[in-house]
């Protein structure tokens, strides 16, 4: 399936695969976008546009972690979800039962997986994004393909905007 990654660099990233993760809302490694979701994304934002590029991708479904449904959000958050918060947190932890904050162990979701990357295709849950436990989800703006390893994925082509 075909993504796009929007840069101001003509050339393609020389990708280091794989990519080291750790615990973080969203994993390191190539943001691809599902379409012109991005660029929908940013101009709804009045977001400042700074790319140059854009850069087609295939990128092999088979080899990451695809996310469709609610059901496949609740059951990976499940999964690889982690509690953080600072001591004011565990308070309110304490006091509500709910941590503040939630992200995601990206080097395990990627050691245990076996997977090159996520994609999340519907990041507007909206009963999701009301909850305090999906921080990390809340961080994904638009539907997207994050890549931490090259092998599932193969520049087709580059064009100016």
């Amino acid at each position: 399936m075909r993504f796009s990654h929007f840069t101001n660099k003509k050339k393609a990233i020389k990708f280091v695969t794989p990519h080291a993760q750790r615990l973080h809302w969203k994993p390191i490694g190539l943001w691809l976008s599902c379409g012109s979701e991005w660029i929908k994304y940013v101009k709804r934002e009045g977001l400042p546009w700074r790319y140059a590029y854009k850069h087609m991708y295939n990128v092999d479904l088979k080899k990451i972690i695809c996310l469709r449904t609610k059901q496949d959000i609740q059951e990976f958050h499940e999964k690889y979800a982690v509690a953080l918060g600072n001591p004011w947190d565990r308070v309110l932890e304490w006091l509500t039962g709910k941590p503040r904050t939630w992200v995601i162990d990206w080097n395990r979701v990627r050691t245990e997986s076996g997977k090159c990357g996520i994609h999340i295709q519907n990041a507007r849950f909206e009963d999701l994004l009301l909850k305090k436990e999906y921080t990390w989800y809340y961080t994904v703006n638009v539907c997207s393909v994050c890549v931490w390893s090259s092998d599932c994925l193969r520049l087709v082509e580059v064009s100016k905007l």
